[in-house]
């Protein structure tokens, strides 16, 4: 019992106590006055008998209306208590089921927050501290804006607005920053909250990281597109090889019967231009049917040297050529990898006019790492994103097919690996290929490309800053 329920209780008892203190009183003298009109009766006139019972009476009546009295206040206080233990019960359930929704929102592996209506943070559950990297300590007090990229601002103002205006927000999806800055996908639910009043005080996010369901889907689409690229590829090189091998027997037949020298000259240009389509043809066929991979142990750097010998053709006599590698054992397939090492020199030799490409070959970890670099006049944004599409290209109409770092691509990832581009416009572009160094036996090539595997430093590869021109694809 509390002391003030302990003090209540004892006011109440000496209240009691005191009613019936008067009533016992009340009874003893109304019990006097009735024994003493008996006693006294016989020799009373009928005026003093009248006015012994007015005199008795009211006493009696007050002792029954204080008796009712006292009976109605027990009750009461009665119903009262029951009351009151009633609401206690309600009040204790109600704290028990707040207990239970904190812990409940604590527990939860989405990110639940509260914010005000400025979009201060008022509350930081654990969900949050995995997904943002902020501890509540440090979360709490700070604008919603410290986990929001600088490029979703507007965005964020947006919401805001919305939030103001009463409005709920379902499974909005959008980009957001851990404290480390690393950029996440989000699904997001926002809902306005008010007071016993219905006055909008803030607002509760509920969000979760959707990086890696992105990350699938993205990888699922990629891998549809690629095999029906593929299929396709392969169909027209298949349609256009037996044309072609008939254009090429009769113009070798027509050259053999004329002597005119006009004639043999466009002869002579039919046959050239059926080699190119033979060649864009059998880069077709490679890239819809690129067959199965021959995985042995090999040193990486003599497939390394052997790719810039081989594509020294293409270099341009202003362009310097430098190589650091040494050593490093690695399981691939020579043919494959040097295709791509050339396929990535040529495009290098072929922006840099004037400059130097270089080829360095690093260890890391389980990886093994490749860098061709230029120093050309780099790649803007819009052509990195799109440089290892199938049939994109950066050469004039009928320089290139767009395959040759698609082709790549595949190949690398073919081993379990990855390539990518890192490129600032004016300083140049670094192509990296990672590779694991253990390659497994039965790796197809024909495997589409995937996402980036882990760098052998503990963290997922992303591009190399890096100095050179756009690769002609």
């Amino acid at each position: 019992m509390t002391p003030a329920r302990r003090k209540r209780f004892g006011r109440i008892t000496a209240a009691v106590a005191a009613r019936w203190i008067v009533i016992g009183g009340l009874s003893v003298l109304f019990a006097i006055f009735v024994v003493a009109i008996g006693l006294q009766a016989p020799r009373m006139t009928l005026a003093t008998l009248l006015l012994g019972i007015l005199i008795t009476a009211p006493i009696g009546a007050a002792i029954v209306a204080l008796a009712f009295y006292d009976r109605s206040l027990r009750r009461a206080t009665h119903e009262t208590a029951r009351a009151e233990k009633a609401a206690q019960a309600s009040e204790s359930g109600f704290r028990e089921a707040q207990v239970r929704l904190a812990a409940i929102v604590e527990s939860s592996d989405d990110a639940i927050l509260g914010k005000t209506l400025d979009g201060q943070i008022t509350t930081w559950n654990r969900g949050a501290e995995r997904m943002y990297g902020y501890t509540a300590a440090e979360a709490i007090g700070q604008p919603v804006s410290i986990i929001v990229p600088e490029d979703r601002l507007d965005e964020l103002s947006q919401i805001m607005n919305r939030i103001r205006r009463g409005e709920p927000i379902h499974s909005f999806e959008t980009v957001r920053v851990r404290k480390d800055g690393r950029r996440i996908a989000a699904s997001i639910s926002i809902s306005p909250i008010r007071d016993s009043s219905g006055q909008l005080t803030g607002a509760a996010t509920i969000a979760r990281d959707v990086t890696e369901q992105k990350e699938l889907q993205r990888k699922l689409l990629e891998s549809e597109r690629w095999g029906s690229m593929g299929r396709l590829a392969s169909f027209v090189a298949h349609e256009i090889n037996t044309p072609l091998t008939n254009i090429s027997l009769l113009t070798a037949s027509i050259a053999r019967r004329v002597q005119d020298q006009e004639v043999l000259t466009r002869l002579g240009k039919i046959t050239a231009q059926g080699k190119i389509a033979a060649s864009i043809t059998a880069e077709l066929l490679k890239f819809g049917k690129p067959g199965t991979m021959n995985v042995t142990e090999t040193d990486l750097s003599e497939i390394v040297r052997a790719a810039v010998e081989q594509a020294d053709v293409f270099r341009k006599p202003g362009t310097l050529s430098r190589v650091e590698v040494h050593p490093l054992a690695c399981r691939a397939d020579p043919l494959r990898i040097q295709e791509v090492i050339v396929n990535l020199l040529k495009n290098a030799y072929d922006a840099t006019p004037k400059g130097a490409v270089t080829v360095t070959l690093e260890d890391r970890g389980d990886f093994a790492a490749v860098l061709v670099s230029d120093t050309g006049t780099g790649m803007p944004p819009d052509v990195q994103r799109r440089i290892f599409e199938p049939f994109f290209t950066t050469k004039r109409k009928g320089e290139g097919t767009g395959l040759g770092l698609a082709l790549s691509k595949n190949f690398v990832v073919a081993h379990g690996g990855d390539i990518s581009v890192s490129s600032e416009p004016g300083r140049g572009s670094t192509f990296t290929v990672l590779l694991p160094k253990n390659a497994p036996e039965s790796a197809g090539a024909d495997r589409p490309g995937g996402g980036r595997p882990d760098n052998g430093r503990g963290a997922r590869m992303e591009p190399r800053t890096v100095e050179a021109s756009p690769p002609s694809i």
